[in-house]
């Protein structure tokens, strides 16, 4: 608890940051360096923090890290989109031009009214990656008795999906990485039938309990009513498709903060497949960074199956809408993980020091 305060309370250097830009004290491209030094140390330095700890389960590195991001990217939106705000806000103001921005149509602007402690308490608050300056909010009261129920409900369901994963986990899946010490590569089938469903099932049980039931949770502690956390990508056709599709928060922050960014600030002459390349790139990084972080070495198996799905991008867009397409489409949405976790929790098992020995002192 101590740890994930101590993160909470790091983030709020982007709302300081911001109050000395309206102090016009130190010049705003000063600021902006340091806010980003601040950014870079926080992740890193928390990264390695969870990385060379040996007292960790995997567990708890998992979600040390989610932590670490989360933070990170609401600390980053806050800082940007008023960043953003300022330049429109002035150029209202003086009648100046100013270049690209994602809220230029947007006609009323709160800035600088936003830049409150209040206002950024409430941000962290809500089930969001990115920051704006308004949002559709419903009223919240403790006398409400529909709401109080539907935040127990939510509590109550969160619980439960989390023992269930916690017994698929422990029953299922750390039994059978036990067996992978010195496994013969003659075995190796045989150990992936059975290592398959209980972990694709593990998959989409922590999908449904984070998307659905957490997200939806701080929903409705916060009243903040966009709920769509994920839209359909089961009925995608193509990996790009469903990369937009099956994680909302995370896709509408790299889309915002990086991929328009790229475009926009970047400079004219950059394109737009430079600017999904960069895109690109931001996302493989941080998911190799969460591969080693949670078991502690780096193995480039999902690096090089991302790189490889940028071949894929431009295959599945000719075999778009066909049947072969979605035959592709299908077998990636059910063995690409499952093959990366296989492959990892392979290396753990067989390579990694654990201290105490043994393999349940991994997991346990």
């Amino acid at each position: 608890m101590v740890w994930w305060f101590l993160c909470h309370v790091w983030t709020y250097w982007s709302l300081i940051n911001h109050l000395f830009i309206l102090s016009e004290i130190v010049p705003q491209s000063a600021i902006e360096w340091f806010e980003t030094i601040l950014e870079q140390l926080f992740f890193h330095a928390m990264s390695y923090y969870i990385y060379q700890s040996d007292s960790f389960l995997l567990s708890t590195r998992m979600f040390m890290y989610f932590q670490v991001c989360i933070h990170l990217w609401k600390m980053n939106s806050f800082f940007k989109a008023n960043r953003d705000y300022r330049e429109i806000y002035l150029s209202r103001k003086t009648g100046r031009e100013i270049g690209f921005s994602p809220f230029s149509e947007q006609r009323e602007i709160r800035y600088p009214g936003n830049i409150t402690l209040r206002e950024f308490g409430t941000y962290m608050v809500y089930p969001t990656l990115t920051y704006q300056d308004h949002y559709p909010v419903s009223e919240v009261s403790v006398k409400n008795g529909s709401w109080v129920k539907k935040v127990i409900a939510r509590f109550i369901i969160v619980l439960m999906g989390l023992f269930v994963a916690y017994e698929l986990a422990q029953h299922l899946l750390v039994p059978l990485v036990c067996q992978f010490t010195h496994l013969k590569i003659d075995h190796a089938l045989e150990s992936f039938t059975a290592w398959y469903v209980p972990c694709l099932t593990l998959y989409y049980s922590l999908f449904l309990i984070i998307f659905d039931h957490i997200l939806n949770l701080y929903g409705e502690i916060s009243g903040f009513q966009d709920r769509q956390q994920y839209q359909d990508y089961w009925n995608a056709t193509t990996f790009e498709e469903y990369a937009r599709k099956w994680n909302r928060p995370v896709h509408e922050y790299l889309h915002r903060h990086w991929y328009l960014e790229v475009l926009g600030k970047w400079g004219k002459e950059v394109t737009i497949f430079q600017a999904q390349l960069a895109t690109f790139l931001y996302s493989v990084y941080f998911h190799e960074i969460y591969l080693a972080v949670m078991f502690k070495e780096v193995s480039f198996y999902l690096t090089s199956l991302q790189i490889y799905q940028l071949l894929l991008f431009f295959i599945m867009a000719r075999l778009k809408g066909t049947m072969l397409g979605n035959v592709i489409q299908w077998l990636g949405m059910f063995f690409c993980i499952t093959n990366v976790l296989y492959l990892y929790n392979y290396d753990l098992a067989n390579f990694t020091y654990s201290k105490g020995g043994g393999c349940m002192n991994l997991y346990k």
